[in-house]
C-alpha cells in the first residue's frame, strides 16, 4: 500500500491510501537550444531544466486490506473525488516511489477506464454493490518553490565640492567665479572712464588728430 500525503493551501494535511502502484513512468525534460553554440562558451547556459513529470498507474479497491477505517464500499469513488479536489485546490503532494520520495508535486491529470471487468458496480447501485475498484493513472508535475530575498544596499553620499552661490548676482558678478569690476557706460562706449580722456577722444574723433605747429 502507498500513502499519498497532501499539503493544502491552508497548511492542513490529508492522506490517501493507494492499494497498489503497478507502474511508474517518469520524465525529466530539459529545453536544449537548437542553435549553434560558440566553442568555449558555457553549454549550461543553453540548457534549461523543465519540471519533472510522473505518471503512476494506481489501483484502489472497495475491499481494502485491514485495518481500514471508513466506508470501504465507496473507497474507489472517494479516491477519485479526493484527487480531483486536491487538483482544484492546488494541493502539493508527497508520494513515495521506488526512486525516492517525490515532494511538491501537483496533480496534473487523473485518467482511467472503469468497466464491469475492472471496476464492478459502483456503490451508488445499491447496498453491497460497490465490490470492485478503479484503476487509473495519476499524472503529477513538480512545482519548484522559490523565495525572494531582500538585500540592503549601502548608498554612499558624495560631498558637493562646488562653491556655494548666494541668491542673485551683483553688478559684474558671474556664478562660480570672482567678481568682475563694474564698468561705466562711458568706458563701454569709448574705452575709458576718464572725463579728460573722453573729451580728448571726442575732439580727435570730430576734428581729427591735433596738428603740431612747426
Amino acid at each position: 500500500m502507498t500513502t499519498i500525503t497532501a499539503t493544502l493551501p491552508s497548511g492542513q494535511t490529508a492522506t490517501l491510501d493507494i492499494d497498489a502502484v503497478v507502474a511508474e513512468h517518469f520524465a525529466f525534460p530539459a529545453k536544449v537550444t537548437e542553435h549553434p553554440v560558440e566553442q568555449g562558451s558555457n553549454v549550461t547556459d543553453n540548457i534549461r531544466a523543465e519540471a519533472d513529470k510522473w505518471n503512476l498507474e494506481c489501483i484502489v479497491t472497495n475491499s481494502p486490506l485491514p485495518p481500514f477505517a471508513g466506508d470501504a464500499q465507496t473507497r474507489a469513488e472517494d479516491a477519485i473525488a479526493t484527487l480531483r479536489s486536491w487538483q482544484s485546490q492546488g494541493a502539493l503532494l508527497s508520494i513515495p516511489t521506488t526512486l525516492g520520495l517525490l515532494t511538491s508535486m501537483a496533480v496534473a491529470n487523473v485518467s482511467g477506464t472503469r468497466d464491469a471487468k475492472t471496476g464492478g458496480q459502483p456503490a451508488s447501485a445499491g447496498p453491497g454493490s460497490g465490490t470492485g475498484g478503479v484503476r487509473f493513472t495519476l499524472s503529477v508535475t513538480h512545482i519548484r518553490i522559490v523565495q525572494n530575498k531582500l538585500t540592503n544596499i549601502a548608498i554612499t553620499k558624495t560631498k558637493n565640492t562646488l562653491p556655494k552661490v548666494r541668491g542673485g548676482y551683483g553688478p559684474g558678478e558671474v556664478p562660480f567665479g570672482p567678481p568682475i569690476p563694474a564698468e561705466s557706460t562711458l568706458h563701454t562706449l569709448i574705452g575709458t572712464s576718464s572725463p579728460a580722456a573722453a573729451l580728448a577722444a571726442a575732439q580727435q574723433s570730430y576734428f581729427g588728430p591735433p596738428v603740431v605747429a612747426p
